[in-house]
């Protein structure tokens, strides 16, 4: 009895032994989670990540918005110098003050606009000028056309009243929002103008956004 104790305590032993012979340390346990440290430093990473990828989304979106406020902005703009350019080509005569006495529908004499553009055309008087902001709805500075209407073939005709509105908001300042160079032309008996027209809007982040269109026409006279 003693003999088949003892053998089978031995042999316990050696199965024993055996399993932990072949049983892996806990450092290489399959079964082995993640500690504090590496899901805290998991967790920085992917955050640094996804403030990476927000960042990079809203300059993106900013960047949409300005470039589409450009072409919105300048599309008008352009559609205003074309206007001029076409009043300039039929105009006898040109101004950046007003010639003799202007209609009183204007709004010219004794107000604080600012002319930027005057011409008499065998339709009538033409006028440009600039004014803060009549109403609420127009953004800083505004420039107003007072004269002859157009008719439905994009013809000036001849008005007994000219209409006012505006045409364009916007513009940067009473002074800086409409430059006129103008260059002569003597062989020609013609005036070239340049007229640029500078746009400011001030966007979400508190930054503004500046716009420029230049446009060019030729006149008969210019003072």
């Amino acid at each position: 009895m003693a003999v088949n104790s003892w053998t089978a305590c031995y042999r316990l032993r050696q199965r024993r032994w055996q399993q932990r012979r072949h049983r892996l340390p806990d450092r290489f346990s399959t079964k082995r989670g993640f500690t504090l440290v590496e899901l805290l430093a998991g967790m920085s990473l992917g955050m640094m990540i996804g403030m990476v990828i927000i960042d990079a989304l809203v300059a993106e979106t900013s960047n949409s918005v300005r470039l589409a406020r450009k072409w919105r902005e300048s599309a008008a703009t352009l559609r205003v110098l074309e206007m001029m350019r076409g009043e300039l080509d039929q105009a006898q005569q040109a101004s950046r003050s007003v010639i003799g006495n202007a209609p009183s529908i204007c709004g010219l004499n004794g107000s604080t606009r600012k002319v930027v553009l005057y011409m008499q055309t065998p339709q009538g008087i033409i006028s440009y000028s600039l004014d803060t902001k009549p109403e609420p709805i127009w953004r800083n500075t505004v420039l107003m056309r007072c004269g002859p209407n157009y008719d439905l073939n994009g013809l000036l005709k001849a008005a007994r009243n000219p209409d006012s509105h505006v045409v364009l908001d916007g513009l940067t300042t009473s002074k800086e929002g409409v430059k006129i160079d103008s260059t002569a032309i003597p062989k020609a008996k013609a005036t070239i103008l340049q007229i640029e027209i500078s746009q400011s809007f001030a966007n979400s982040n508190s930054s503004s956004q500046s716009i420029v269109n230049r446009g060019y026409a030729a006149v008969r006279s210019f003072q």
